[in-house]
């Protein structure tokens, strides 16, 4: 993948769409997580009208930091030494370690994602479309593709932002940042999680995401709904509203936020 990169995903991001405009749907609540989320933001500038809602999850373009170990692999050279780093019969042992962990009852969301990550990195096609696609937005010296010089393409897009407390992929700071820069936008961070809400904690994701739906109508201009400007629950932002913390959120009986 070469520096359009995100263009070349969101054309087949509308391609996917095609089908669903046939069947009378014409706008979606966009997603996206990680890299996915800087591909999500380029989708809603390109194509506003196809866009009812945003979603980002730990999302990328929002700022320089990134992990250190996204900083090496994209420099040149690592595609000789991966082969050599996650071998195949290495990874087979480890694959049936993982199992018999499982079963035994260990399991931990985080590290299944980051081992699922590694492990692909053993198929050689896998590892060329990665690297392409890890250097067309990181370098040396971080995250090289911003997303704020175009932040006010979606001014009054219904926008939530979901991050991990923990993430140490993509700083959450970056999710305070464009809370900041998006007027009207919702953030909500969500105490013990890493880079992969939607894994880790997918209850509280799922409980987020209804809410956002259901308080955004079809036509939400965020601009002046009251009911985005009301406090909900957590600490307060320098934003107009809320970041929330779900998990000091006073919960109901359904161990939902109230």
């Amino acid at each position: 993948m070469d520096g359009d990169s995100f263009d070349k995903s969101c054309r087949r991001t509308n391609e996917m769409l095609m089908p669903a405009k046939v069947d009378g749907v014409t706008r979606a609540t966009v997603v996206g997580q990680s890299l996915g989320g800087g591909v999500a933001m380029q989708f809603s500038y390109q194509h506003r009208d196809y866009c009812q809602r945003l979603v980002l999850i730990s999302s990328g373009g929002l700022g320089p930091d990134v992990s250190w170990i996204l900083r090496i692999l994209s420099a040149p050279g690592t595609e000789l030494v991966l082969p050599v780093v996650a071998p195949q019969p290495v990874l087979n042992v480890d694959n049936k370690l993982g199992s018999w962990l499982m079963s035994a009852g260990i399991h931990s969301p985080r590290a299944g994602e980051m081992w699922n990550a590694y492990s692909s990195l053993s198929d050689r096609q896998t590892r060329r479309a990665f690297l392409r696609t890890l250097r067309s937005v990181v370098d040396y010296r971080g995250q090289a593709v911003s997303a704020f010089g175009k932040m006010h393409l979606s001014y009054g897009l219904p926008t939530v932002l979901i991050w991990g407390e923990q993430d140490r992929i993509i700083p959450v700071a970056h999710g305070y940042a464009a809370h900041d820069a998006v007027p009207g936008s919702r953030l909500e961070v969500l105490a013990g999680v890493g880079h992969f809400p939607h894994v880790e904690s997918p209850a509280a994701v799922v409980d987020i995401l209804d809410d956002f739906i259901a308080t955004t109508g079809r036509d939400a201009d965020l601009t002046n709904r009251k009911a985005w400007s009301e406090p909900r629950c957590g600490k307060m932002s320098t934003g107009k509203i809320r970041s929330t913390r779900l998990d000091n959120c006073p919960r109901g009986a359904e161990g939902k936020p109230r």
